[in-house]
């Protein structure tokens, strides 16, 4: 058996207990795990300045791309 304890954001457990059946026999254990979820909320988008940066340096690359082409035809020709 896999037994699995876990507090959702907000609860919380301080103890397990495990007993005995009243009829007899026992319990054997030797796989557990003891976890907490936490909700992440974010956000999808990038914010507007992110995007101004992201096409800036997109257009500063095309520019070097650019000039680099108009070096190398002006030492070939």
């Amino acid at each position: 058996v896999f037994v699995n304890f876990y507090a959702t954001e907000g609860t919380r457990f301080d103890k397990i207990v495990f007993r005995e059946s009243p009829a007899g026999g026992g319990y054997e254990s030797d796989n557990h795990t003891v976890g907490y979820f936490k909700t992440i909320t974010g956000t999808g988008v990038p914010e507007p300045a992110t995007w101004a940066m992201m096409i800036i340096g997109f257009g500063a690359a095309g520019v070097a791309v650019r000039n680099r082409r108009r070096v190398d035809q002006a030492f070939a020709g």
